[in-house]
């Protein structure tokens, strides 16, 4: 696995959080991408993937101007100092 990879899972990870907030039902199973998201949450020590800088965690959301044709939506995340 290279760093492209890890970035991929990471920036993977904290966009399906956003879009899938929605709590599961009592009993229901997680699906795969949910349990990644919330185990990779966990591990870092976070409640949620919202913009924070706390520790060694740097999550920033970078959104392109409004009246861009093509807006940015991108995830940029840095632990350790090593910015995935």
């Amino acid at each position: 696995m290279d760093l492209v990879q890890v970035a991929d899972i990471v920036a993977g990870s904290i966009a399906y959080a956003r879009r899938n907030s929605v709590p599961i039902p009592e009993g229901k199973k997680l699906s795969p991408k949910r349990r990644v998201s919330a185990r990779f949450r966990r591990a870092l020590e976070l409640d949620s993937f919202d913009d924070v800088r706390a520790g060694k965690v740097n999550i920033l959301t970078i959104r392109g101007q409004k009246n861009d044709p093509m807006p940015v939506d991108a995830h940029s995340i840095s632990v350790n100092n090593e910015t995935c």
